[in-house]
């Protein structure tokens, strides 16, 4: 049964890996942007499965890394102390999870740029600029891609 469970769940969050991005970028809502977010992921299956699994990898770690501190830790110090370190372990894995979601939804926009690419044969050199790390002019080489439909290619 569990078996069963997790295999729907894996196949429903692949398939809907991108509805959040087709909501904002489509204004779609509801079933047409689920139904929307299965037709562009079609041809990118296997790497929307990937993400699926490293980000959940990386969820189940955080998760395991928050766990209620064991009793021997309550009776041999003081309480003040265990609820410290509590309150400082919460903190910083929910940090952490909260990088971690941040970094899934840009990685699923990205995925949702580049899947709407493929779908309508755009190419996709054309419509990205790449953003300089620094403020010398220098156009980084391997720089992070940029979706921009009104900034004018930069001359290199």
């Amino acid at each position: 049964m569990a078996i069963l469970f997790v295999s729907v769940w894996i196949n429903l969050h692949v398939n809907w890996a991108l509805a959040s991005a087709v909501v904002v970028a489509e204004s779609t809502w509801g079933f047409e942007a689920l139904k929307r977010s299965k037709i562009l992921v079609k041809e990118r299956r296997g790497l929307a499965l990937f993400l699926c699994l490293v980000f959940g990898f990386c969820y189940v770690v955080l998760q395991r890394c928050t766990k209620y501190p064991s009793l021997p830790l309550v009776t041999d110090k003081p309480k003040h102390l265990f609820l410290l370190v509590f309150v400082v372990q919460i903190v910083v894995t929910s940090s952490f999870r909260s990088m971690f979601r941040l970094f899934e939804m840009v990685v699923h926009t990205v995925m949702y740029v580049y899947c709407k690419a493929i779908q309508d044969g755009e190419k996709i050199d054309d419509e990205y600029v790449r953003l300089a790390i620094d403020d010398h002019q220098n156009v980084a080489h391997d720089g992070v891609l940029l979706y921009v439909n009104s900034v004018p290619k930069l001359e290199v």
